[in-house]
């Protein structure tokens, strides 16, 4: 619908949206060509900096490996820059697939600064109990980065009930997998 009307904004939403469903199915080469195609159509938009966040964002999380997330990461760090093309509000959604990317990767330096990225954004910016979830999975992976097994172990469960006392079942159920 929003193609028919000329909507690159919503479109780009649309497609990026599809993306995180066609990998919860499982089919990553769709969700790479809906990325793609949201990355494009967010760029013939006017406030298509909105989305440049979460459409990089996403691809991070569908990164497997965590040299291959790394690689997204950097490419994203390459291509969005400045207030023309990230916006306060929605770079959150970059910040914390970022600092799981980088902690994963055991770039730990890259990953505290995204975390403390992400304690602003979620706590000056945002606060909304979710995000609040996805700052303690990212430390719990940071924690799991540095070998504190313990801590991490006790900061996915923090976040797997968060998520699920905030009715986001996926997040909690993963974060439920992550702490064992």
């Amino acid at each position: 619908m929003h193609r028919a009307i000329g909507g690159a904004t919503g479109e780009a939403l649309s497609l990026q949206r599809r993306s995180e469903l066609a990998i919860y199915r499982g089919q990553m080469d769709r969700a790479r060509g809906l990325l793609d195609e949201a990355l494009d159509v967010a760029r013939q938009s006017d406030v298509g900096f909105h989305l440049l966040d979460r459409i990089y964002g996403t691809r991070i999380a569908m990164a497997t490996q965590p040299d291959a997330a790394l690689g997204v990461l950097e490419e994203a760090e390459a291509n969005v820059r400045g207030p023309l093309e990230s916006c306060p509000g929605c770079r959150i959604t970059f910040a914390i697939p970022a600092t799981i990317a980088a902690a994963r990767a055991h770039e730990l330096d890259l990953a505290a600064s995204h975390q403390q990225q992400s304690e602003y954004l979620a706590n000056v910016v945002m606060k909304l109990p979710a995000w609040y979830a996805s700052l303690h999975e990212a430390q719990a992976h940071i924690e799991r980065a540095t070998g504190r097994v313990a801590a991490a172990r006790a900061g996915f469960a923090a976040a797997a009930r968060e998520f699920h006392a905030c009715g986001h079942a996926l997040d909690a159920a993963r974060c439920r997998e992550l702490a064992g």
